[in-house]
């Protein structure tokens, strides 16, 4: 998360500086450098925050079980399985465990459903309780749901991908059209600041930051929606 802080920082330093250096207005560049700040802590901050757990959530979901079930068809053992996920899993996992310790190994895989709030898990806890119950060859008997868990791991990891991808386009398109900016700043010397001085001047910069800012926002709202089947609860 401090990458992505580091980033809107340096997003509102240019935009703020873009805007001054344009406009020749200290108080238009330090109002939108102000803004911008806000507007990435208040909102996109919130936003990235929410969906960077959510995919560190279905990450450690995916290493739970896969992790769970190979050490259980070894050990068959629930507790021994418990131990084996705690080496593997990330720390607010094995915080989230560790409070719970006077739970049974049973009770554990119950109450996890709020740690993972998945349908999936739902039914990977079904099928332990099923194999508790009856017995059997867990792997056999969890082989389509650790394959399901498997494809949204896979599917998740490629969305990251796509994301990072379309997050470096829209980027390299804003620099190049802020660049332009700058650059027509020295190419139209001799009237600049007579053309810096028109309001319909200083609405059209603040109106093109105000662009970046609503392509920043929609790109961020699209991603920070994971939309896998056996994800969202209930589906």
């Amino acid at each position: 998360m401090k990458f992505y802080t580091f980033i809107g920082i340096v997003l509102s330093l240019i935009l703020g500086f873009v805007s001054y250096f344009a406009t020749s207005n200290i108080l238009i560049g330090g109002g939108i450098l102000l803004f911008c700040t806000l507007f990435y802590f208040l909102i996109i901050h919130k936003t990235l925050k929410s969906y960077l757990n959510n995919v560190s959530k279905i990450h450690s979901c995916y290493l739970f079980i896969n992790d769970f079930l190979v050490s259980l068809s070894v050990k068959e053992s629930l507790s021994a399985a418990f131990d084996n996920t705690k080496n593997a899993i990330s720390d607010d996992y094995r915080e989230f465990i560790t409070s719970v310790d006077e739970l049974n190994p049973q009770e554990k895989l119950m109450y996890l459903t709020k740690y993972y709030p998945y349908h999936i898990y739902q039914i990977f806890v079904d099928i332990i309780l099923l194999w508790l119950d009856q017995g059997g060859k867990i792997l056999d008997m969890s082989s389509s749901i650790a394959n399901e868990m498997r494809e949204i791991e896979e599917y998740v990891t490629y969305c990251q991908s796509v994301h990072r991808r379309k997050a470096f386009e829209i980027g390299v398109l804003w620099l190049f059209s802020l660049t332009i900016v700058i650059i027509l700043r020295f190419a139209l010397t001799d009237f600049y600041d007579e053309l810096s001085k028109q309001l319909i001047f200083i609405i059209s910069i603040i109106l093109l930051v105000g662009l970046v800012l609503l392509s920043i926002y929609l790109l961020v709202n699209r991603i920070s929606k994971i939309e896998v089947r056996g994800i969202k609860n209930g589906k």
